[in-house]
Parts: structure tokens; C-alpha cells; sequence
């Protein structure tokens, strides 16, 4: 029974270490996982876009104030009363040259603000991966140490199946010792088998008379 403890518990020990092992191969496959999203972040093409969505972003808000201004702007400084055909022309060609400069100077703004816009997301993304990277290790760490304690206590036998063992084993040598004992007993006051009083019993044997096998005269 004392076997049949240790064998269990060698048994649950091994099952705890197991699964502390799989949860750490958990823990490493999210920290990896977590580091190869980033560095599909930094393939050439992959900035190239994103550079494009935020160059494009920032100037639509740059170039949309003056577009909802533009005509206000035009009507104050348009002139009153009867005008030339050429002078409608001629400020109907200032206000498209306006928006085309405004168009180019939100656009040259959007690419500069558009590479910077850029680098510090990545920074940020990087600085984000870097923070769960150290969480999954932090929470490794912990649960190796807990693995380890409960690894430990796995293998400590049943304390019940080993005092019953230790029990049986004691009634045994007690019943061998007492089996002993009489044994010897028994060989030193020469107890017999017929008898039961140490010395085999003789039967009487009875000689049977003469039969006469003549009459006497």
C-alpha cells in the first residue's frame, strides 16, 4: 500500500508538471506571437500604406476648414454692382488658384506630419508590444512558481494509504513474530501428535491366548 502511495503521487507529479509545462509554451507562443505582429508592421510596404492613410488624413483636415471658408471669403471680397465679364473670369481663376495652393500646402503638410504621424505610432504600437511581452512573462514567472508548489505537494504520498501500509506492515511482524514464538515453544516441550502432551502414546498391544489346536488327554 505504501508503493501504491508513492506511485500515485509520483503519477499527479507528473500530470502538474505537464501542465505547468503547456502553460508555459502558452505564455511563449503569445510572447512570440505578439513580436511577429510587430515585425509584419515594419515590412516596407506595409508602412507605405499606412504613411498614405495618415498623409491623406492629415490633409483632408487641414484642407477642409478652408473649403467651408472659401466662400465666405468670396463673397466679402467680391465687388459691388455691375462687372466685367473678364473680372468675374479673372476672380473665378484667383479663387480655384487659392484652393490649389491650399490643396498643395495641406498636402506638403500632410507628408510631413504624415512620416512623423507614423514613426510615433510605431513607437507607440512597439512600446504597447514591449509592456504585454513583460506581462506574459511576469505571469509566467508566477505561475512557474505556483507550478512548482503544486508539483511539490503532488508528490508527497497519500498520508492515509501510507499509515495503513505502515499499520499492515506492523500487524505482520507482529503475527510472524508470535508464529515464531509458539513454533519454538512447541519444539522445546516435544508436544506430539497422538498424544498432545509431548510424548507419543503407546498403544497396548494385546498377545492373544494360545488356541488349542489338540484336546489334551
Amino acid at each position: 500500500m505504501q508503493n501504491q502511495a508513492a506511485q500515485q503521487a509520483a503519477s499527479r507529479q507528473q500530470a502538474a508538471i505537464r501542465a505547468e509545462n503547456e502553460r508555459q509554451r502558452q505564455f511563449q507562443m503569445q510572447a512570440e506571437q505578439a513580436a511577429l505582429d510587430r515585425v509584419e508592421d515594419y515590412q516596407p510596404e506595409a508602412r507605405a500604406d499606412r504613411q498614405k492613410q495618415i498623409e491623406q488624413q492629415v490633409t483632408d483636415a487641414l484642407i477642409q476648414p478652408v473649403q467651408e471658408a472659401m466662400p465666405a471669403m468670396q463673397d466679402q471680397s467680391a465687388a459691388q454692382g455691375n462687372v466685367s465679364s473678364d473680372y468675374t473670369t479673372a476672380r473665378a481663376k484667383s479663387a480655384t488658384e487659392q484652393m490649389d495652393s491650399a490643396h498643395e500646402l495641406a498636402r506638403i503638410m500632410g507628408k510631413i506630419t504624415g512620416a512623423g504621424r507614423l514613426r510615433q505610432d510605431e513607437a507607440m504600437k512597439m512600446l504597447e508590444t514591449g509592456q504585454n511581452i513583460d506581462m506574459l512573462k511576469s505571469f509566467a514567472a508566477g505561475s512557474q512558481r505556483a507550478g512548482g508548489i503544486e508539483a511539490q505537494a503532488a508528490g508527497i504520498p497519500d498520508g492515509g494509504m501510507t499509515l495503513a501500509g505502515g499499520l499492515l506492515q506492523t500487524l505482520g511482524s507482529v503475527g510472524l513474530a508470535k508464529g515464531l514464538s509458539a513454533a519454538g515453544a512447541a519444539s522445546k516441550t516435544g508436544s506430539g501428535v497422538w498424544s498432545g502432551t509431548g510424548t507419543a502414546q503407546a498403544f497396548p498391544v494385546s498377545t492373544p491366548s494360545p488356541v488349542q489346536l489338540f484336546a489334551v488327554r
